[in-house]
């Protein structure tokens, strides 16, 4: 009895690499997704019906290589390791088709959650099963045929034999019998290879077409790298296993070496500029001569936040026109506070703004905004781990290779037409917010070794204030402005806004490019570490403004404020009482420090928003007018709002209801204020 239980654990040991490939891709993946991180994993299930045929093929051929690799190890397990596995000689074809049923429950998944999320049609998901399954088929059948034409019957096994034959017989123990070799490795490198033409021709496909979204599925990019992941590791575990050498230890020398390369680390691209004077808080709230000036502080939350911010953005100058008053809501907005996602709902609608402070006439070139906003990214970065990231980690020394975080960035630029704007510096709207044309803009970071914030903004706080300390003692901000941080450098509209969101990990913690690889600099990652509201930089931003207004003696020029609060998760303390969830033993304590992370972003920060709101409001009560104006996504707080790059059309179509429902009452509130 012992005997055997020992001989399935070394069985499982030995083949270890195969079986958590497919465990991974057909069990792991389909169960996260659909349970407890489908706020992260979910959208990978989001498909269309072609969708669907590129993820069937790409599981039926990942399901393959599963098999493949598992064949090699049994069937030279008695040559390389000493161990019969007691299996034939020969791989049966029935059983490819057999494991082609392997990804059967990440089907049915997909195909469930594109149903009620996508709102895709049954019959056209199926469709694409069969017809992904008959390309699958097709590539099999000419797989198999090379291998058995041209390689299993021809001179390959003895040519390969022979060269094998001059390494030592205890290195190609396992892959030579009778001087060929043997049939199990042959079929194994047909099928990498053709692994490798579609690897790499899915990865040239954008270059191409030309265009952001290709159509490929999230999905079939993971699939690519678990199988990537299974060849790699398979091969290494193969040949190692015989040496008792740990392929846990390869790749614990891969990650030090990694950890120790500059070459391997992010780096954000900066531009070196003339130093330029921005706009003071004071200048920006005067620029439009207005006594009634609108704050935005747009809170992150992934994709979600970015659609909800542009959503109630565009919505309210739309219906501003609706009354017969063009651009008044977009002339008293003066300051934009973004964080993480909702820096990228800020972006689209700052681009919006032209000389003179108006926004385009056309709604639909209005409404284009939030589309943008709700566009999906999540196809780019996925290209970006698969072919920018994972080409990086295995040279060491590619630095130039772009990742995620930039292949993000690039997402951004929807248009040719939006391009040009976003690719603009911060430094090229200095003049717009001094003139009035434009609000300021502050996209909200946070520096990973001191945890301060970083501000990337298009005007900047007084240095040397001394009405903000009397006595004269240096004030502990937790605050550093970009252009003062590294002066002499400026970013990208769309690179602040991409570091602004670089929540884990869908896009990296990131540092400048400057001074080369080996010059130490701090790394930036998303504004909703310190402060997931934007309200930090907001209360600090006007109390500085209203103070210099105050020691000019032109703090009558500004009469009252409003702060816009748009949040785009919903109000978890509306819902009520929390309710405790049956949650036992290591697993739980494996995911809870990242849940709580989750969690405080939005619970904790909004309670603190309203203390700093209330300490304004006390500061300057009897001399400025401060309201605070809670714009909140009202979705079912029991469905988790995605915090990847991707929007199911139910969660588009969320975003456009709960503003048809909230709207005229928000509209009417800040008219009223304007008014």
């Amino acid at each position: 009895m012992l005997d055997s239980i020992l001989h399935a654990l070394r069985w499982v040991f030995l083949l270890r690499v195969p079986l958590l490939t497919a465990t991974a891709a057909f069990v792991v993946i389909p169960w996260l997704a659909l349970g407890k991180m489908r706020s992260l994993l979910g959208s990978l299930l989001d498909v269309t019906p072609v969708g669907m045929g590129l993820i069937t093929a790409s599981g039926i051929f990942c399901a393959w290589t599963s098999l493949v690799a598992a064949w090699v190890v049994n069937v030279n397990g008695p040559a390389r390791f000493g161990f019969d596995f007691g299996v034939a000689g020969s791989l049966p074809a029935y059983w490819f088709v057999a494991s082609g049923l392997f990804p059967s429950f990440l089907l049915i998944a997909a195909a469930y959650h594109s149903r009620r999320w996508g709102e895709r049609q049954a019959g056209g998901l199926i469709a694409g099963i069969l017809g992904g399954a008959l390309v699958a088929a097709g590539i099999g059948w000419a797989t198999l045929r090379i291998y058995r034409d041209f390689l299993s019957t021809g001179p390959a096994p003895a040519v390969v034999g022979s060269w094998l034959t001059g390494f030592s017989s205890n290195i190609t123990a396992g892959y030579v019998v009778d001087g060929h070799a043997h049939p199990s490795h042959l079929l194994a490198a047909v099928l990498f290879a053709v692994f490798l033409a579609v690897y790499f021709g899915l990865g040239a496909l954008k270059w191409l077409l030309g265009r952001q979204n290709t159509g490929i599925p999230t999905l079939v990019y993971v699939l690519l790298l678990i199988t990537l992941a299974c060849w790699l590791l398979g091969e290494t575990a193969f040949f190692l296993d015989r040496y008792g050498v740990p392929v846990l230890f390869i790749l614990a020398v891969l990650l030090v070496i990694g950890f120790l390369s500059p070459w391997t680390d992010h780096r954000f691209r900066t531009h070196t500029i003339a130093r330029e004077k921005a706009p003071f808080p004071e200048d920006v709230l005067l620029a439009t001569g207005a006594d009634r000036v609108v704050l935005v502080a747009a809170s992150g939350g992934g994709i979600q936040s970015a659609a909800w911010t542009a959503r109630v953005l565009t919505g309210l100058e739309l219906k501003f026109r609706e009354a017969g008053q063009p651009n008044v809501f977009a002339k008293a907005v003066r300051l934009i506070s973004s964080v993480s996602g909702g820096s990228v709902g800020a972006m689209y609608f700052s681009s919006l703004y032209q000389p003179g402070g108006t926004i385009p006439a056309k709604p639909e070139e209005v409404e284009q905004a939030w589309h943008y906003a709700a566009q999906s990214s999540l196809e780019n970065v996925a290209r970006g781990i698969v072919y920018g990231d994972f080409l990086r980690l295995l040279s060491l020394f590619a630095w130039w290779i772009d990742g995620r975080g930039r292949a993000l960035e690039r997402s951004f630029l929807r248009s040719p037409e939006l391009a040009r704007k976003l690719t603009a510096k911060l430094s090229d709207w200095f003049a717009g917010t001094l003139a009035g044309d434009r609000p300021s803009n502050i996209f909200n970071a946070t520096l990973v070794e001191t945890g301060d914030r970083l501000l990337f903004s298009t005007s900047h706080f007084h240095a040397d204030d001394p009405d903000a300390n009397p006595q004269g003692r240096p004030v502990p901000t937790a605050r550093w402005e970009f252009h003062s941080f590294r002066p002499g450098h400026d970013v990208s509209i769309a690179t602040a806004a991409r570091l602004s969101a670089s929540f884990p990990y869908v896009s990296p913690a990131a540092r400048p490019d400057i001074g080369g690889p080996f010059h130490p600099e701090l790394h930036v990652v998303d504004g909703g570490y310190y402060d997931n509201d934007g309200m930090a930089s907001l209360v600090e931003w006007l109390d500085q403004g209203l103070r210099m207004l105050h020691s000019k003696g032109q703090l009558n020029r500004i009469r009252k404020v409003m702060v816009l609060m748009i949040h785009g998760l919903p109000d978890t303390v509306q819902a009520g009482s929390p309710q405790g969830q049956k949650r036992l033993g290591w697993p739980f304590q494996a995911i809870a420090p990242l849940e709580a992370v989750l969690a405080v972003r939005s619970a904790a920060q909004r309670a603190n928003d309203e203390l700093l709101i209330r300490l304004l409001k006390e500061r300057w009560t009897e001399k400025v007018e401060i309201q605070a104006l809670p714009v909140d996504f009202s979705s079912d707080p029991r469905e988790s709002p995605p915090l990847s790059w991707h929007l199911a059309t139910a969660q588009k179509n969320a975003i456009q209801g709960d503003w048809d429902r909230q709207g005229n009452m928000i509209f009417h509130q800040v008219q009223r204020f304007l008014s």
